[in-house]
């Protein structure tokens, strides 16, 4: 971070470093009967967890954060949305959320962050679509199991199906489209926010 930005204090890194970290944790306790928990889960409650603080660090999104404290790159091109859609029960047509990214380029790297509560994330099926049409399977049905919620970061490390779409050096210029459909009976959920950054 600080290679990136040396101009960063103490406590922005510390910001920094909070605002980043990954939240996509196993949040059920290794020993539920144990009684020093007293009932306690490791779920978070406005970013902060009892287990767990705030979070895993993501090494790599708090050096892109840092970096772009320094202002606009012409290397990276960044989009964030925050469209609240609440998210049909078990309808394959699900909802979908736009990104304008208006520098040109092929695209070397990409990283998408999606927030999305939902009672059981297993129901989930979520899809980035580039603006040619071409996609990248970020999230698969009954993937995550029962668990709660899908609040992550995607990449190239991570997706499969995102180094693919990289590889092949997609145009980034267009409308970036996120697709979240909720393929399972009975749980339902919110799409929040998601957010893409390409190099």
């Amino acid at each position: 971070m600080l290679s990136v930005n040396p101009e960063l204090s103490a406590d922005e890194v510390r910001s920094i470093l909070t605002a980043t970290a990954d939240r996509d944790l196993e949040l059920v306790p290794d020993l539920p009967n144990d009684p020093n928990l007293q009932g306690f889960t490791g779920d978070f409650d406005s970013g902060h967890s009892l287990f767990f603080g705030s979070g895993k660090v993501n090494a790599r999104r708090a050096v892109t954060r840092a970096r772009a404290l320094l202002g606009p790159s012409s290397g990276e091109r960044e989009g964030t949305a925050s469209p609240g859609l609440a998210i049909p029960d078990n309808l394959p047509q699900g909802v979908v959320s736009s990104i304008d990214i208006a520098s040109p380029g092929a695209v070397q790297d990409i990283q998408v962050d999606v927030n999305i509560t939902h009672t059981y994330r297993g129901d989930l099926a979520v899809t980035l679509v580039s603006p040619q049409g071409f996609t990248a399977e970020l999230h698969r049905v009954r993937q995550g199991g029962g668990a709660d919620h899908l609040i992550r970061s995607y990449d190239t490390t991570n997706s499969p199906e995102l180094a693919t779409l990289a590889s092949g050096g997609v145009e980034g210029q267009g409308t970036w489209k996120l697709h979240v459909a909720d393929r399972l009976r009975r749980d339902t959920g919110k799409l929040n926010s998601w957010s893409i950054s390409l190099t």
